[in-house]
């Protein structure tokens, strides 16, 4: 699974390459960690991934160390760095990522400009040291091209939802609530 991991993140650097941007920043704020976990494998739901050219890391909270480790094997994991913790905000990840990683002042780091508030770039713009350049669409893009695993995954998905809503209407009786029948479902 860790080649699968390594490949997507390999054809994110040459999306890298072809945009003229060093590194990307990926982060997973509440619901928005799908770009995150389809680069790494990693579920949680904080946390920062900076992609550069030649490294990968992904910062966690410490709640997170040790899934994170078990799920993301393909790349670096690291926490908050000790000089940065006291801020307590999410600013802090995003700051670790770049110190990992070593950024320099004239590196250009693209985010996710449909995922980062306008008001949390603006924060990121005045406070981080390197060239903060949004992007849009560019992990999404990759998704929508289905490996074989993942066509294998969906195929066996689908033949799972057919399987389980026959078994639900050969079962539904009148008198019934939604609510039932969503249970059976389940």
């Amino acid at each position: 699974m860790k080649n699968v991991y390594r490949k997507r993140i390999k054809e994110l650097r040459a999306q890298l390459q072809k945009e003229k941007i060093d590194g990307l920043l990926i982060v997973t704020i509440e619901d928005s960690s799908k770009n995150v976990r389809y680069l790494t494998g990693f579920g949680g739901t904080t946390g920062a991934l900076l992609v550069t050219r030649k490294k990968v890391v992904l910062v966690v909270d410490p709640r997170y160390t040790l899934r994170a480790k078990r799920e993301a094997r393909a790349v670096r994991v690291g926490g908050v760095s000790k000089d940065l913790k006291k801020k307590g905000d999410f600013l802090s990840y995003v700051e670790s990522a770049l110190q990992a990683l070593k950024v320099s002042e004239k590196s250009r780091i693209g985010f996710e400009s449909n995922r980062v508030s306008h008001a949390m770039a603006g924060v990121w713009k005045k406070k981080l040291s390197c060239v903060l350049i949004p992007t849009k669409g560019m992990v999404e893009k990759q998704r929508q091209i289905k490996d074989a695993e993942e066509i294998r995954l969906l195929s066996r998905a689908g033949k799972m939802t057919v399987r389980a809503f026959t078994q639900t209407v050969e079962r539904i009786r009148a008198g019934q609530t939604e609510r039932e029948v969503a249970q059976m479902l389940d």
